[in-house]
């Protein structure tokens, strides 16, 4: 016997899935595209009793979605990784060629090497995270608030009432041979 509702779960789940990664795209929160590479679904199976499915991407997701609030400097090693992503450096300087290096005109600390850049960068961003938080761009809230559960509840209720009136139907067919 196939099960709908299997069908109806995962197909809500990967749109979920792929509504994130959007989202993310949209947002400007691409840096080096882990987080939405994260983004993955686990597919329940009514067939083992398993009813709870899962939307599973990397941890700091809701510091992303949510923002920071002020208090302890995060880890400097982790911006300063951040910081080297093709796409956080050309967010940093609106595309220009120089980047975090002495070699152009125009640097965001003249005179020395680009290590010592970008960990006073990392520093300086880290510092003001501690200080003022960060705000989060809503990215996951928005999708999870979105008509999507309304959706995905509607696909379920559909599915297990096509799976139970085929069940019956199978119950019925056997009863009467």
């Amino acid at each position: 016997m196939a099960f709908d509702l299997s069908e109806a779960l995962e197909s809500g789940l990967r749109l979920y899935a792929a509504r994130l990664s959007e989202s993310l795209t949209s947002k400007g929160s691409v840096a080096s595209g882990e987080l939405g590479e994260s983004i993955e679904v686990r597919v329940p199976n009514p067939r083992r009793s398993e009813y709870i499915g899962q939307v599973l991407m990397l941890d700091y997701w809701e510091a992303v979605d949510q923002g920071r609030s002020a208090g302890k400097m995060p880890p400097i090693q982790s911006i300063v990784e951040w910081l080297k992503y093709p796409a956080v450096q050309d967010r940093l300087t609106f595309g220009r060629e120089d980047k975090f290096s002495n070699t152009g005109t125009t640097t965001f600390y003249k005179g020395t090497d680009e290590e010592t850049q970008v960990n006073t960068m990392a520093f300086l961003i880290a510092r003001k995270i501690a200080s003022k938080g960060t705000k989060g761009n809503n990215f996951a809230s928005e999708v999870f608030e979105s008509d999507l559960a309304t959706d995905l509840r509607k696909r379920i209720v559909d599915a297990v009432e096509n799976d139970l009136e085929k069940t019956i139907e199978e119950l019925d067919s056997i009863m009467n041979n």
